[in-house]
Order: structure tokens, then C-alpha cells, then sequence
């Protein structure tokens, strides 16, 4: 009888696509068609754990694969469980405050429906701290490269990850530097009076890319630029004021070589859609039955260093806005924009208001730029 071989994809992070999808061949695809995906690092201050669900060839993946209703918990060696995680958004779990001993071990325990899933106990790794994240721009129109350098005289470990936060400030491409209310147009006031609070705005996002190195070919346990990001000339990202924390963990080989790999058979199908051996399952598994579990939790004590790229360094190359300027109200055109030359006018709403365009007026407390 011909044996017949059925491939589900799952979600998981991989390569330097912001988010990849890569083929699974299961070993028990028929009883158990949607497999967890585990991602994360157990690190001190706050753990970001990310869980998803496998889809089948025929399905479309869509935001109802994360996994929203699993409770997550830290274990340590003595069987004390840490309060639950929390979930932000739909996917992301949280552990806040987290204070890990070196001494002590820990391990992600998940209930998600009937089943109960653990890692493998580990200890925490020590990880040096970052030297300094820097970046470069070969030419003009070619994208801004953001670099990771990095060593440990110690010699804990040779196997790095990292993940990183970023946050950005942009402005709508008009200035609404007037409105109409009844029949008169009121100027705005940019010192004494209102101002467009819809004008400046900001947006932030996590990595959700898998970025490792091994120094272990090398003499000394030193990673000089490790590619860690890039962001395209026309990026608004570049155009006010960009942020970026970068973290960094000391891996274990095991997870090093199962990250790897994964990247590697990834790599080898020239696509981001290629098989993953079903052995690579990683340090996870279920307790009360035998099912295949997709990650790798490592334990580490984490480092970051952050930095900010200003507008004033000339990096954005700007595209045309396409925002063009009617003198009577069309659809979804804000009556807000004035112009000394030809008067009252309306402007798209995604040009006049950068909540349209994606922004949020949640400023981060520490944001440096304050503007009025």
C-alpha cells in the first residue's frame, strides 16, 4: 500500500523574514492535525513566551492560529510555579518581574486544554554584555544595516541569540495647521493655542525573526557585526527618531544546532516553505500523551543595550506621499488642512492624521523628543 505522507505548516521564526512559515512532516500528522509552536527564552526582568498552532496544506493562516487560551507558567527545580503569564495580545505570553538563581533550575510549563507541556529543566546561562550595537548605510537607496558586536572573556558559552524592540516617531506628511469650524477657519496656534495632535505618532514592533551565532570556530568568544536588522531607505522608521533595545542571550549548543538546523533546511529548499525533519522536536513535550511539540525553551540571563538613529542623519529617502489636495469634501478626506496660498482645502485623512496611518499617540515615558 502506498504510503501516504500529509504536510501541515506551522509558524515559527526563522531566516530574516519578519514572520516565516515553514513545512513540518509530523510523526503523527492523522491523530493530531494542529502541533504547538513554542517560542522563547526564559530570561530575568520580563519573558516573552509566543505560541501558536499548526495549519494544514489546504488552510490560510490567519490570526486565529495563536494560541490565546493556554496558561503558562515558570517551574523550578523544586516544583514552585510562578504566577501566570499574561497575554497582551493574542499569542504573546508574559512573565514580569522575572528574578532568576543561577543556582536553581527552571522550566516553561503550559496548559493549554487537556494537555500539560514542559521543557527541559535547565539552569540559567550567564550572558556578557553587548559591546555596541551600531549601523551603516553603503549608498544611497540601499537599506540601513544594524549590527550586533558582542564578547565573553569567560567562556560561559559560544552560542548567542538575540531579539530586539523597536519604536519609532513619524509625522503625517500635512501639517493641519488650521480647521473649519461653521463657515470661519480657525489657525492653529503652535505655541499659545491647539496644535494637529494627530500630526506626530508612534509605532513599535518586536523581532520576530530567529537570529543565532557561533563563536565556537573562532579563537576568541567575539561576534563582530552580527546583522541583526535592516530597514529600507523609504521607511518612515528613519524619518524623526528611531529606537531599538537589543537583547542578548547566551544558547546552548543543543538549542544552537536545533536552530540551525532549522534555518538550514529552510535555506536548502531556497524557501521559506521547507520540510522539517521529525525529529527536530526540540525540548518540549507533552506528559499525559504522546503528541509532537514544535520549540526549544532555553534558560538564560539576558543583556541588551539600546539605541537611537535621528532623522538629522539624513538616512530616509522619502517616496512620494500620494496626497493630493481637493477643494470640496471627498470620501474619507479630513476638512483640516490650510494653506496660506490657496486657502481653506481638504486633504486624505491618512495625510492629515498619523492614527489613520497606522501611528499611536501612546508616547513612550522616555521618549526624548517633545514636541510643543
Amino acid at each position: 500500500m502506498q504510503k501516504i505522507i500529509s504536510y501541515i505548516f506551522i509558524i515559527m521564526i526563522v531566516g530574516v523574514s519578519p514572520s516565516c512559515v515553514s513545512e513540518y512532516i509530523p510523526i503523527e500528522t492523522a491523530e493530531n492535525p494542529d502541533i504547538l509552536v513554542v517560542d522563547g527564552v526564559i530570561t530575568n526582568g520580563e519573558t516573552v513566551i509566543r505560541l501558536s498552532r499548526s495549519i494544514s496544506l489546504d488552510e490560510t493562516f490567519l490570526t486565529s492560529n495563536v494560541v490565546r487560551n493556554a496558561n503558562l507558567y515558570i517551574e523550578t527545580g523544586s516544583g514552585i510555579l510562578s504566577p501566570k503569564a499574561t497575554m497582551p495580545e493574542g499569542g504573546k505570553y508574559v512573565f514580569s518581574n522575572v528574578n532568576l538563581s543561577t543556582d536553581s533550575l527552571y522550566r516553561l510549563r503550559i496548559q493549554f486544554g487537556d494537555d500539560t507541556y514542559v521543557s527541559e529543566f535547565l539552569k540559567p546561562l550567564n550572558t556578557p554584555d553587548i559591546d555596541s550595537v551600531t549601523w551603516q548605510k553603503k549608498a544611497e537607496g540601499e537599506p540601513v544595516e544594524l549590527y550586533v558586536h558582542s564578547q565573553d572573556k569567560n567562556e560561559e558559552s559560544r552560542f548567542y541569540r538575540w531579539t530586539f524592540n523597536e519604536i519609532w516617531e513619524f509625522s503625517s506628511p500635512f501639517y493641519a495647521n488650521g480647521k473649519l469650524i461653521g463657515d470661519s477657519v480657525v489657525l492653529y496656534d503652535k505655541v499659545n493655542g491647539p496644535f494637529n495632535e494627530r500630526y506626530y505618532c508612534w509605532q513599535w514592533r518586536s523581532s520576530s525573526q530567529l537570529i543565532v551565532e557561533s563563536s565556537a570556530k573562532l579563537t576568541n568568544n567575539h561576534i563582530m557585526y552580527k546583522k541583526i536588522h535592516e530597514i529600507e531607505a523609504s521607511n518612515n522608521r528613519l524619518s524623526m527618531l528611531y529606537y531599538i533595545n537589543v537583547n542578548q542571550y547566551h544558547i546552548r549548543k543543543s538549542a544552537f544546532d536545533y536552530f540551525e538546523n532549522l534555518q538550514k533546511n529552510v535555506e536548502s529548499m531556497g524557501s521559506i516553505f521547507s520540510p522539517i525533519p521529525s525529529e527536530m522536536n526540540g525540548n518540549i513535550k507533552c506528559i499525559n500523551r504522546k503528541i509532537p511539540v514544535i520549540g526549544y525553551i532555553d534558560v538564560a540571563l539576558s543583556t541588551s543595550k539600546a539605541i537611537y538613529i535621528s532623522g538629522d542623519e539624513d538616512l530616509y529617502e522619502q517616496l512620494p506621499s500620494n496626497c493630493d489636495i481637493s477643494p470640496k469634501p471627498l470620501t474619507d478626506y479630513l476638512p483640516n488642512y490650510f494653506d496660506d496660498q490657496i486657502g481653506f482645502d481638504y486633504a486624505p485623512a491618512r495625510c492629515i492624521d498619523c492614527v489613520k496611518a497606522g501611528g499611536s499617540k501612546n508616547k513612550p515615558s522616555f521618549w526624548p523628543n517633545n514636541h510643543f
